[in-house]
């Protein structure tokens, strides 16, 4: 987009969806660089992000396909099943056989895994407030009022 042109509709949605794009990696590296900082008091495992990402997925959702899931996190089902292995080994998520098709392995969240969603969010929370108070008193209105109106616009959309 030049200065001297007006932009189209199509360019700025353009834009919009590449910063979208980027943001969510950002906020990942941010999240896993301070994660790394803050102890988990409660639960002695050592979970990836990629863990982390199916219990939330399990907790908003209930029991999912395996194969759901790695969908939905655009994950390879074979590291889907080494994750979700993982997960059971700690007692974070049970497998089932599906009542519909006993073929399908369905997993779901255990009262342990539950428990660790409360932890997870406290945790993502007290990272991401790690990382923003590195920012000025002006950066963070400001980041205040762009989220806002970043969540009020894709509530709209979603």
């Amino acid at each position: 987009m030049t200065p001297n042109k007006p932009d189209t509709f199509d360019s700025v949605v353009d834009s919009v969806a590449e910063d979208l794009y980027v943001i969510l990696p950002l906020l990942g590296r941010i999240l896993r660089s301070k994660l790394g900082k803050i102890p988990s008091s409660q639960f002695d495992t050592k979970l990836s992000l990629s863990h982390m990402k199916i219990i939330q997925v399990l907790h908003e959702g209930g029991a999912r396909r395996v194969s759901e899931v790695a969908d939905a996190l655009f994950i390879p089902r074979p590291q889907m099943t080494y994750l979700v292995d993982r997960l059971v080994k700690y007692s974070l998520v049970e497998r089932s056989l599906d009542s519909a098709d006993r073929r399908t392995v369905n997993v779901s969240l255990t009262e342990k895994g539950k428990a660790m969603v409360g932890e997870q969010g406290t945790l993502f929370r007290d990272a991401l407030k790690s990382a923003v108070s590195d920012l000025g008193m002006e950066e963070v209105q400001q980041l205040s009022e762009s989220l806002k109106k970043l969540k009020e616009l894709l509530t709209k959309i979603g």
